[in-house]
């Protein structure tokens, strides 16, 4: 210890030191108030960790949103994002999403915009207003009109299941409509459309909603056990309705 202090004395101004530097991160101008004619929306509800603008800082639940906004969830997180004409916008673990551009006009009804998912799985359900809202994937543009859709997006493909409406998929091969019902998947091998999402996305969706405590899909979900495990397993289903998965406790 050259300097001559006790080694105590020194230890508590490096952290000192650490918590300065924390603060500046905090503050740094990316994670200033935006103007709010920037603002699209706001986080409903936020779970785990998801960053916005930069690694330094969470998206915290209530938060508004803004045009050009990066969002990233980390391996636990997730987020329900709900724009001003109430239309929703549900990503999952290790997603990223940047909001590039929406227009929302309360006079003429109409809303516009575009989301990039860069990876990842979201669920986007439009509200009544006319919408017309693209997404765009590393492999895909999808173009939406009134409906409910998961999109999963890697470096080289996608995958989208429309559960309600219909949209425009367009990649290299051109473009197709994907109608309620439907999942058309776009790999290096070309497009598939297909009757049923693969597990792939079915899992990532099942982990998102978890997350963030969908009801609507876990009542689904309690309708599909009593169809294929009969009425027992139904009760056990409804049974856990609403209750969180990790402090249940399984005897067999």
């Amino acid at each position: 210890n050259e300097s001559g202090q006790p080694p105590m004395l020194c230890k508590c101004k490096l952290f000192v030191s650490g918590v300065i530097l924390t603060r500046l991160v905090l503050a740094s101008p990316a994670a200033a108030a935006q103007p709010q004619d920037q603002l699209v929306g706001a986080a409903e509800k936020v779970v785990g960790e998801v960053y916005a603008d930069t690694l330094a800082r969470r998206l915290k639940t209530n938060e508004d949103i803004f045009r050009d906004q990066w969002l990233k969830a980390g391996a636990d997180g997730a987020a329900d994002l709900v724009f001003r004409d109430q239309s929703r916008l549900t990503v999952g673990p290790l997603t990223e999403i940047v909001l590039d551009k929406f227009v929302y006009d309360p006079d003429a009804n109409t809303n516009s915009g575009t989301v990039e998912l860069v990876r990842g799985i979201m669920r986007f359900t439009s509200s009544s207003i006319d919408r017309d809202v693209k997404f765009k994937t590393p492999s895909a543009i999808i173009g939406i009109r009134g409906t409910t859709v998961d999109i999963q997006a890697g470096k080289d493909s996608t995958e989208v299941t429309v559960h309600e409406g219909r949209v425009q998929v367009t990649g290299e091969h051109g473009s197709i409509f994907v109608d309620e019902g439907e999942t058309l998947s776009l790999t290096d091998a070309g497009p598939v459309l297909s009757k049923e999402g693969s597990a792939e996305i079915q899992n990532a969706v099942s982990d998102m909603l978890a997350l963030v405590g969908d009801d609507a899909d876990t009542e689904q979900s309690v309708q599909q056990t009593k169809t294929e495990t009969g009425e027992n397993s139904a009760l056990v289903a409804e049974a856990i309705l609403g209750k969180d998965p990790e402090n249940l406790l399984y005897l067999d």
